[in-house]
């Protein structure tokens, strides 16, 4: 299916690039020489003979095009190699121009004076198209290679994204079972349906708002079992019906990242809100940051925000020093 989709491309530029050299084939003849283009006028024969002619010659360029990109360019691109396939590109044509009007001379002897005029256009033409040649073909190279590029990017900053969560909760499942295991086996079971969750949604770009903050709950309430009686988060119920998208995994980062980051006892617990506002959800909470001589790397908060530029969104943090608040932008309907 990809080489059909491939050669139907190479056919309608074929197409595309041969009715527009006849028709820049006339509009030079008509400014060289006016008179005698309307003077003598275009039958329906030497139009469709113009066509055929400009169709072989634009074939070779194509042809020689494609050729010299998969010698020269492959999937590297370098300003010696650019230039020199565009100095090779050049030459070709303008060799095949040559080549071309003398094999048209040979056949039907139309004369000096339009040998002369037509190698002219069509050196021109050549020079055309290697213009187009090289830019399609330079394109669709730096095409591809941005959308290989964001396609990497996002699959490494999930993969990225993933075992952190997993680790923290390893590591707190093993604490459990030591001090608490009637905790350890309800810590388990939720635990088993979150990493499904993960699992499920780990290719996935989106998801909807309503099972990420399904997802959210489940992850609080690890926490509870964990720390009881430590934080507290307010969901909005709008977000628990919510159609629209977010990235996975982003509004509970926000939650984790506020419970790593803050002090939470029974006497002061952390108060976290999840809410929607406009066309972001926010996730907010009271700062009360644990005193530590290590410095925060943000590499979570980091991590997101590159994952959103990828898709042409920007997130928003603000800490006034009482309250750290992050919108994350909601995604439209897919």
């Amino acid at each position: 299916m990809s080489y059909m989709k491939k050669y139907h491309s190479l056919i309608k530029n074929w197409f595309i690039i041969s009715i527009a050299t006849c028709i820049f084939s006339y509009l030079l003849w008509a400014l060289m020489d006016f008179d005698t283009f309307v003077g003598t006028g275009v039958t329906f024969k030497d139009l469709c003979f113009d066509i055929v002619y400009c169709s072989f010659y634009t074939l070779f360029s194509l042809w020689i095009s494609i050729s010299l990109g998969n010698i020269f360019v492959k999937n590297k691109i370098s300003y010696p190699r650019f230039a020199t396939h565009i100095l090779l590109l050049l030459l070709a044509n303008s060799v095949w121009a040559v080549a071309f009007e003398n094999i048209f001379d040979n056949l039907w002897h139309a004369g000096n004076d339009v040998y002369w005029d037509r190698l002219y256009i069509f050196g021109l033409i050549a020079t055309l198209l290697t213009m187009v040649n090289a830019c399609l073909y330079y394109c669709s190279i730096l095409i591809r290679k941005e959308k290989e590029t964001v396609v990497l990017t996002n699959n490494l900053l999930r993969q990225q994204m993933n075992p952190h969560f997993i680790f923290n909760s390893i590591n707190t499942l093993a604490d459990l079972i030591e001090e608490n295991p009637v905790q350890a086996e309800s810590f388990t079971l939720k635990f088993s349906e979150i990493y499904r969750y993960v699992v499920t949604h780990l290719d996935d770009e989106t998801v909807p708002v309503h099972e990420e903050i399904h997802f959210v709950k489940n992850y609080c309430e690890l926490q509870e079992i964990s720390s009881p009686h430590t934080i507290h988060v307010e969901i909005a119920e709008e977000l628990e019906i919510c159609k629209n998208k977010t990235l996975p995994l982003a509004i509970q980062m926000m939650v984790e990242n506020a419970i790593k980051h803050n002090c939470h006892t029974k006497e002061r617990p952390l108060f976290i809100s999840v809410y929607c506002h406009g066309e972001y959800i926010i996730v907010r909470n009271v700062v009360n940051p644990i005193k530590s001589t290590l410095p925060t790397t943000q590499k979570g908060l980091s991590n997101l925000r590159l994952r959103y530029s990828l898709l042409g969104k920007e997130l928003v943090v603000s800490n006034d020093n009482k309250y750290f608040e992050v919108k994350l932008p909601i995604l439209s309907k897919s």
